[in-house]
């Protein structure tokens, strides 16, 4: 597994004319970036230069994604930097002012030095978003190490209240920091009377692949909170009830708004692949007309093209969708920089032929994993869910899905929710290496020893040595 980004079809779409599609691309970048990814040295000046061109966006969901991916400038350049301070002269939406110091907190490393960049205004963002708001944008990236949540609470601060949500949706940047932000705390959230705060308690649960009951909550009227639910309802439901929501939706997506179509997309994303989800999202890839929700409903299908191969439906969604002018440069770019498809492209003439990668070229059999979550969240699942691994030899693979499974049942048995978490992306990471043509053993190695420290629990710990000696022979 590489953790540098294929940036170019990123690229190409970050210079569209559709604020949903920009908007879209920027939250996907940071997701994969807080899950430590990188964008290519090659590529940086190119993610500045797009990041500082969005913060000035007319589009304040497109600065507020801009603001987040400041935070991944390396830090924040003077320039930069610049744009942020004289964007926040002027800026009214309290999340983005909040993402604007939080991407200045990285060079800006106190209270009193963002206080400064905030300048005339301070006075006013105390009155209308709280008298910590510093505090609160410090609490990502900055130093911040304490926070009484007690206190939080009690005062009902929507701004010092969502600060929660981000430490809970966002624990890789926060490491154990605040481990009194539990689910049953952001829950509390979800029934807030401020639309704002609902949308956010769903949002973190949404980004961790929480588990719950959410089919049971009634719909929200705020569709920017139920875009979240929607997430979650699929993450935690059956398939009866995924096959429900998708018929649904591709019968008239031009009547399902765009906010509550990207939550079905996220949390479709985020279950194992099914055919019989295969008729409703070709059917509703047909009819959908918003770009943003375009390029999900593509990304999807290649994504899950190599599991729909005896039937061919996905296949042949891609293969059209070549002759589209628009989407073709995004698909052939995809394509081309990630082998983990199952898809190549054959030059022929002067024009580009899909086909599936033949067995023994560069990508073999599937083994059974899952992918979950809201983007980088990974859960091993029921077996219908596959993930490539390429470099184990067909003999070692059924031993190889014993011993995943001997770590699943101990993880499971044993551990918390949180470290399951943790084990269940070591084990994909384990996977992604092993997919790879030369798998790096340096890299391999850490990953073990990082998957035998999540716990000391004997089980567990067993179970991890025979994986790691399955490796040695």
């Amino acid at each position: 597994m590489s953790f540098l980004i294929g940036f170019s079809p990123y690229e190409t779409l970050l210079r569209s004319n559709d604020e949903d599609t920009v908007k879209a691309v920027f939250q996907k970048l940071f997701e994969l970036l807080v899950n430590g990814y990188t964008i290519p040295r090659s590529k940086r000046d190119v993610f500045r230069a797009l990041v500082k061109r969005q913060i000035s966006s007319r589009s304040e969901k497109v600065r507020k994604w801009a603001y987040h991916c400041a935070c991944y400038c390396s830090p924040p350049t003077d320039d930069v930097c610049n744009s942020i301070i004289a964007e926040l002269q002027k800026e009214k939406k309290i999340e983005n002012i909040l993402w604007g110091l939080t991407a200045l907190s990285l060079k800006y490393e106190d209270q009193e030095s963002l206080k400064q960049c905030v300048g005339k205004r301070h006075d006013e963002f105390v009155s209308t978003i709280s008298e910590n708001y510093l505090l609160d944008a410090l609490v990502l990236f900055g130093n911040v190490t304490e926070l009484n949540i007690n206190i939080i609470l009690d005062k009902n601060n929507t701004a010092d209240l969502a600060t929660l949500t981000k430490i809970y949706g966002y624990p890789s940047l926060v490491d154990d920091r605040f481990p009194e932000v539990t689910q049953d705390v952001i829950r509390t959230l979800e029934r807030h009377n401020d639309p704002y705060l609902r949308e956010y308690s769903f949002w973190a649960q949404a980004l961790t692949a929480s588990k719950g009951n959410y089919s049971a909550l009634p719909d929200d009227p705020n569709d920017d909170v139920q875009k979240h639910l929607a997430t979650l309802q699929l993450q935690n439901s059956d398939e009866d009830f995924i096959c429900a929501v998708l018929k649904t939706t591709a019968i008239r997506p031009e009547k399902v708004s765009i906010p509550i179509k990207t939550g079905i997309m996220r949390g479709l994303s985020a279950v194992s692949y099914n055919s019989k989800y295969v008729p409703f999202v070709t059917s509703w890839f047909a009819r959908e007309t918003t770009e943003a929700i375009v390029i999900m409903l593509l990304d999807y299908i290649i994504s899950n093209c190599k599991f729909d191969r005896d039937d061919g439906t996905y296949f042949d969604a891609i293969k059209d969708s070549l002759e589209d002018s628009i989407l073709s440069p995004y698909i052939i770019s995809k394509i081309e920089q990630n082998k983990k498809y199952g898809l190549v492209l054959k030059t022929i003439g002067d024009q580009k032929q899909l086909d599936f990668i033949k067995k023994g070229e560069q990508v073999m059999e599937t083994m059974h994993i899952e992918i979950s979550g809201t983007g980088h969240n990974v859960a091993l699942a029921a077996d219908n869910s596959v993930a490539t691994a390429t470099n184990v030899g067909v003999a070692h693979k059924a031993e190889l899905d014993q011993l995943i499974q001997e770590i699943k049942a101990s993880a499971k048995a044993e551990l918390t929710e949180e470290q399951l978490i943790t084990v269940n992306q070591r084990l994909n990471d384990i996977l992604d290496i092993i997919s790879q043509d030369q798998p790096k053993k340096t890299i391999l190695d850490v990953l073990l020893d990082s998957l035998k420290g999540i716990s000391d629990s004997i089980k567990f710990t067993s179970a991890v040595t025979k994986l790691v000696e399955f490796f040695k022979k």
